[in-house]
């Protein structure tokens, strides 16, 4: 799933934005989210509800502490809650940033971003 080129709003293997990567990524190993909160996206929705995401987050997955393969990862990126990626094994992790193509990045580079980790449902036990 690298080399996506971002789009916002994006929800395809043509496009798509840190949200509807990790829709698709966590699709296509069987584990559903929405790819929405039923309200409208816009470009800087992180300005209008800084908490949209989390709250997002919270109502489907469980926080847990030290991220495995699956949690989804969500990053404080300057000064706001706006960014969010999923691991692929324990120290990488799969995500897409505006302007740039979908990649795996080391979990280490991005630690002072992490603000918290989520797991999905099925996979607590």
């Amino acid at each position: 799933m690298t080399g996506i080129p971002f789009k916002h709003n994006g929800r395809t293997r043509e496009g798509a934005d840190c949200l509807g990567l990790v829709y698709l990524y966590l699709k296509e190993n069987n584990l559903e989210i929405p790819d929405t909160d039923g309200r409208k996206i816009t470009a800087d929705w992180y300005n209008q509800d800084e908490q949209r995401l989390l709250k997002g987050l919270k109502k489907y997955m469980v926080e847990v502490g030290g991220p495995q393969k699956f949690d989804v990862l969500l990053f404080k990126m300057e000064g706001k809650l706006k960014h969010i990626g999923v691991m692929i094994d324990h120290h990488r992790f799969l995500h897409i940033r505006e302007g740039r193509k979908s990649t795996i990045t080391k979990l280490k580079g991005y630690n002072k971003y992490l603000a918290k980790v989520f797991r999905h449902r099925e996979l607590v036990e």
